[in-house]
């Protein structure tokens, strides 16, 4: 089940205060005001999309023997952890000694291939009866080679019989029929659905005959194209081809027989072929990559773990033959995703590379960072209800070494500052961005990886393109407190939740672990922050209400974000000004507020955030 979560962190105790100090007591309900002063103040305000879900593996690999043999042995089994570089299983010894043959055998065609280049690059001036005859067999080879070009081009400039026409004609006719049936079920499943689109039956009916009546189209579109093809005859590029290759011929066997004239003569031999050197070379460079492919399997004669991880699937045993299905699956037990679907609703906010946060329902008071890595661009709609699935990936579970915590109070974690500098040098940040970024890096409070800083950095860029593309005030208030809110969710909220002396290297995650995910659509911190009850618009403008001189004035704003309770503040007021909220009869203030804004929270550059 998903749903929006709206997260207000603000001084709800003194604003609740000042509420309850306007209505008075029991006895005074009669003589209470028509409005009510409330303060404008500082808070924190976060629109979040939360989702439930489940931990799976983010990364694993299918783990085989590269060459054919038996198994000697399998060293581990599901559920084993294992270290990289680990021995996992391995061939028998017959296996290995057929894989070594095979190596040697290849070097002997590999020295082979090369002495024949070297023959070819240096012909013999010797002439006897074994070079006639192979001269007198190239001479034959080429004419068959001739023959052969001829009738290919041949067939290319007829390509079509009567018979194969009458057939594409016959085709095309009953495809006509086809799509004529298909039409008419069409027509008839359609004026069913029109009558009562509600049946489910009816519904699934009308969109099967409209699928059926495209192919249907489709397929006589098909067989037009078929039999115009084979109207329109011979296939200019087939024959440009053939005659190519019937070219190639006549000037192989023109080549043979003076090459045999040469022999017959006792002529001084020729130079060098330079077709016939590149086509040697083609055979050494051929049977230099069979040998390297031998090696490559000897050596794959162990399967041998490439990282650290859990086996998690083992689908051979000793004594098998190895073939495609003989497989061990590692997974990396440091990398966690969490798969969530979210609603069609929510789904319009969540995009690739939005900061999360997975609380392990198991695991009660933890919390983890996250990156939201994949949102499928298809739904899955089960009993009318729409949802879309969501990755997000958890940024790490392996504690910092010791070169990266800080010695002392306040020292920046060792590999900041050259992450920042490279990023000012790539144009992600501006220097006085990355100075601002390593002052508060430096403070006591601070704890951040190289991994979680990039995060930022992108997560920064993101903001400042949303910015520049919203109104002048709105741009002001991002820039203000966009470091303050990606400092607070990547390092104060995420981890907050250890517990007391237990690292992130003792706690064992397991696939399938129900989680909770909330993933940041927008977020505020430290802004001004005013009832939505305060919040007027008229004309297309957006005022509040102050008493001034005992009067009341309209103030002109520009607001930011809005929850279901706050709306923020970016120009226009004060902090520690009063605004007016006006006491209806009949309706809450906060009913009254959503009808005068003709909706519930407002994004900065994007419009009403529906709730």
């Amino acid at each position: 089940m998903t749903g929006s979560k709206i997260a207000v962190m603000v001084l709800s105790i003194t604003l609740a205060g000042t509420l309850l100090a306007g209505c008075g007591g029991v006895s005074d309900i009669a003589e209470k005001p028509e409005y009510q002063l409330v303060p404008v103040q500082r808070g924190d305000l976060a629109v979040e999309v939360t989702a439930t879900g489940n931990l799976s593996y983010a990364y694993e690999e299918v783990l085989s023997f590269g060459a054919p043999g038996t198994i000697e042995e399998v060293l581990v089994e599901e559920g084993d952890e294992v270290e990289e570089g680990q021995l996992l299983a391995r061939l028998d010894s017959a296996s290995i000694i057929s894989l070594e043959k095979a190596v040697t055998q290849a070097r002997i065609n590999l020295r082979g291939a090369e002495d024949d280049l070297e023959e070819v690059r240096n012909p013999s001036t010797e002439v006897d009866a074994v070079d006639i005859a192979q001269a007198e067999l190239a001479v034959v080879n080429a004419g068959i080679a001739l023959v052969t070009a001829r009738d290919n081009l041949e067939l290319a400039l007829d390509p079509y019989t009567e018979s194969d026409i009458i057939q594409a004609e016959l085709a095309v006719i009953s495809a006509e029929v086809a799509l004529e049936a298909a039409q008419y079920a069409f027509e008839r499943a359609e004026a069913t659905y029109n009558g009562n689109p509600t049946v489910p039956q009816w519904v699934t009916d009308y969109e099967q005959k409209q699928r059926l009546l495209a192919l249907a189209e489709f397929d006589l579109i098909e067989a037009e194209e078929n039999l115009a093809e084979m109207q329109a005859g011979a296939d200019a590029s087939e024959v440009e081809q053939k005659q190519k290759l019937l070219a190639v011929a006549e000037a192989d066997i023109a080549r043979a027989e003076e090459t045999l004239a040469e022999i017959q003569d006792d002529a001084v031999p020729p130079e060098p072929d330079s077709l016939d050197v590149e086509l040697q070379q083609i055979e050494v460079t051929s049977a230099r990559a069979a040998l390297d492919e031998a090696i490559d399997r000897l050596e794959m004669d162990t399967v041998v773990a490439p990282f650290a991880g859990i086996v998690t699937s083992v689908n051979m045993e000793a004594g098998q033959a190895v073939n495609a299905s003989a497989v061990i699956v590692l997974t990396d037990s440091t990398k966690f995703e969490a798969t969530m679907l979210v609603n069609e609703i929510d789904i319009m906010n969540v995009q690739v590379g939005a900061l999360a946060s997975v609380e392990i329902d198991a695991l009660s008071g933890f919390t983890f960072p996250a990156t939201v890595t994949s949102v499928s661009p298809t739904a899955a709609s089960q009993q009318g209800v729409v949802n879309y699935r969501v990755e997000a990936e958890l940024m790490s579970l392996v504690p910092a070494t010791e070169e990266e915590v800080p010695e002392e109070e306040g020292e920046p974690v060792s590999g900041v500052d050259e992450v920042l500098d490279k990023a000012v040098a790539d144009g992600r940040l501006t220097q006085e961005q990355a100075d601002t970024m390593k002052e508060r890096f430096g403070q006591a409070d601070t704890r951040i990886t190289a991994e979680q800083l990039e995060q930022l950095i992108e997560r920064f860029a993101q903001f400042g393109i949303g910015a520049a593309q919203g109104k002048a005030g709105q741009r002001e208030g991002l820039a203000g407190g966009l470091l303050d809110e990606l400092r607070g969710s990547l390092i104060q909220g995420f981890g907050a939740g250890l517990l007391p002396g237990v690292s992130l290297e003792d706690i064992h995650l397991r696939e399938g672990l129900s989680v909770t995910v909330s993933i940041i659509i927008q977020q505020r911190r430290n802004v001004l922050l005013v009832p939505n009850q305060a919040i007027k618009l008229q004309d297309g403008a957006t005022y509040v209400e102050v008493i001034q001189d005992g009067e009341i004035h309209q103030r002109s704003v520009v607001t930011g974000l809005s929850d279901w309770q706050y709306t923020e503040i970016v120009q226009g007021i004060n902090e520690g000004e009063q605004v007016v909220v006006w006491q209806t009869t009949g309706t809450s203030a906060t009913t009254e507020a959503q009808r005068q804004q003709g909706g519930f929270g407002i994004i900065p550059g994007v419009g009403r955030l529906t709730k």
